[in-house]
């Protein structure tokens, strides 16, 4: 079954003697080939990770938000079920993501609703000294060595907690870890 993501084109014609025409078309594609337009060149761009991305409507918005919905990937708390780690949108058009964790052993998502990042594209790493000041943004990968993997989120951002909610929280850096230890998740300095 194919799905499908409609996608809004605007089109403005910029003349001093004229008011601006606004043309809209909602038509449905291919969510494989989900291309994102760019009026300027006509060039498509592709959406990345898009065999992970889906829309979900907000009812408090009244829009759909894009996700990024990893299911089948990792297993975070080592029961041997993959578990989702999941990226909302907050709808801006410059969008950052929220991020959700739901594992196989709890019943119900957690909730990171203030730690987003622009990048929720997972990027593989061979050693934590790969890890910049900027990038890469997110990463799951066993930090620690325990044989466990840690989600490694990098929210040095304009978008992200100042410092004094960050240091409330217990965090001294933008530079995060998320781990599971066995009572469930932690959110700590990389």
């Amino acid at each position: 079954m194919k799905k499908y993501i409609p996608i809004l084109v605007i089109a403005i014609a910029c003349n001093s003697e004229k008011k601006p025409e606004v043309h809209a078309s909602n038509e449905s594609i291919d969510s494989s080939t989900v291309k994102a337009h760019s009026i300027e060149d006509s060039q498509f761009v592709d959406l990345p990770n898009s065999q992970y991305a889906h829309y979900v409507y907000d009812s408090t918005l009244a829009v759909d938000l894009l996700h990024y919905e990893y299911t089948d990937l990792w297993d975070l708390d080592e029961d041997g079920i993959k578990d989702t780690i999941c990226f909302i949108s907050n709808g801006g058009a410059h969008a950052y993501y929220h991020l959700e964790v739901g594992l196989s052993t709890v019943a119900q998502r957690i909730e990171f609703p203030i730690i987003y990042t622009d990048f929720p594209y997972p990027e593989e790493i061979q050693h934590s000294n790969e890890i910049g000041e900027y990038l890469p943004a997110f990463v799951v990968h066993d930090f620690d060595a325990d044989g466990l993997n840690e989600i490694y989120l990098n929210i040095n951002h304009h978008f992200a907690p100042e410092d004094e909610e960050l240091e409330r929280m217990g965090l001294k850096g933008k530079q995060l870890l998320v781990d599971y230890t066995g009572k469930g998740l932690v959110l700590k300095d990389f």
